[in-house]
């Protein structure tokens, strides 16, 4: 079956420049920090920041001017991913179900996948439309809310054979997903789940058993050691940091591009998704809880407009009502790390940008303790980034 590529009408041209001096001045880190209302550590908090700003050339044309605020004043030390992972996810499985159309597997598809170990099991949670196990639904939680159990599903529909396949096809050399947030025991990691689809009438459309992995988890090449003690049990710590060299690795270049060549397809687009479906990734990536009408997010003040945006709104329960501005992005928080990729765009699309941006805030240094500094380090740091950032630019193109 042969997939129409959604393509822009411009030609898009990708600049990857950190001499641009305009640019430079205009976004400058030393700049921002020194007027960032609180001390912070670019080190110890391992800030990194890259930022994309599109930008029209003399013949209308847009490009992206993309400046590294990390390149000479912090370090590029290992941060976790967390639920960054997910955005590569949802993306490959719209890739996977264009591979599987051809068997009858849809979007709506309803699927389910068994083990003999629960944390490799899911099926739909009920008969209502929204509770049905489908690439759809999956992809909505996910880019709404975060959702895990949705991130799992698909890891595991998927599995780490062709995820990491994919990854390295695109030429994400340094990216890697192997671990699912289910929990399951390292020793359990080694087989991918079996699967079934099922039509309207519930008869299966596809099917596959389980196997084992051929795709090793092998230890990073990078030290991935972060805190300094860790927290074994409720009452007992252990001097020493705790190891991330087994896990998900997403560095921040890469995770930014993954939004970029989403946003922005070249001609020969890294993602092979139709024009249907890269709008239906960036229609629900910008969405509010609100505007979901899923009835578990709009009844439910958990899951308030700023949820998961951290650059300009950190995360204020109060809501949002101006919709002069659309973020499409995803996030990851987990020991201490708080990270937001994203693509802004105000309504007279004026200002449009590309922020990745993370940090650490674990006064303490303890790992594994739950208690991380968010509130606040993380949170009100990436707000005053994201705010300052784009208002530079607005102010700059008025």
């Amino acid at each position: 079956m042969k997939i129409k590529l959604y393509l822009l009408s411009f030609v898009f041209i990708s600049h990857l420049t950190f001499g641009q001096h305009a640019e430079v001045d205009l976004l400058s880190l030393k700049s921002i920090i020194s007027s960032y209302p609180s001390i912070i550590d670019l080190n110890k908090n391992n800030v990194q920041v890259i930022i994309g700003n599109v930008v029209k050339d003399s013949k209308g044309n847009k490009k992206i001017v993309y400046v590294n605020l990390d390149s000479n004043s912090t370090s590029t030390s290992y941060f976790y991913p967390a639920s960054c992972v997910k955005l590569p996810i949802v993306i490959i499985a719209l890739e996977w179900l264009n591979e599987h159309k051809i068997d009858g597997v849809l979007i709506n598809s309803e699927f389910e996948l068994k083990s003999n170990y629960s944390c490799h099991s899911y099926k739909s949670l009920s008969n209502d439309k929204d509770d049905l196990l489908t690439i759809e639904n999956c992809i909505k939680k996910i880019l709404l809310v975060s959702d895990n159990r949705s991130y799992n599903a698909l890891f595991d529909l998927l599995g780490r054979d062709y995820i990491n396949s994919k990854l390295k096809e695109k030429g994400y050399i340094k990216s890697r997903i192997v671990k699912s947030f289910s929990g399951c025991a390292d020793s359990l990691l080694s087989m991918k789940p079996s699967v079934r689809f099922f039509n309207k009438k519930s008869e299966i459309l596809f099917s596959y058993d389980s196997i084992n992995y051929n795709y090793p988890i092998n230890k990073l090449m990078i030290d991935a050691r972060v805190g300094d003690s860790l927290m074994i049990d409720s009452v007992t710590t252990i001097a020493g940091a705790k190891d991330f060299s087994m896990n998900n690795y997403l560095p921040l270049d890469e995770g930014l591009d993954m939004l970029v060549q989403l946003m922005y397809p070249s001609k020969s687009p890294k993602w092979c998704l139709t024009t249907k479906q890269r709008k239906f990734l960036m229609y629900w990536m910008s969405r509010y809880p609100k505007e979901s009408k899923i009835t578990t997010y709009t009844s439910n003040q958990e899951y308030f407009d700023a949820y998961k945006k951290y650059l300009i709104y950190g995360r204020e329960e109060k809501p949002i009502k101006s919709d002069s501005l659309r973020i499409y992005n995803i996030v990851g928080l987990a020991y201490g790390f708080a990270t937001d990729i994203a693509y802004l765009k105000s309504a007279n699309q004026k200002v449009e940008c590309f922020i990745a941006a993370t940090t650490y805030s674990n006064n303490d240094g303890v790992m594994n303790d739950n208690k991380y500094d968010y509130q606040t380090t993380g949170f009100p740091f990436l707000k005053y980034l994201g705010t300052e950032i784009f208002n530079r630019l607005k102010n700059h193109k008025k």
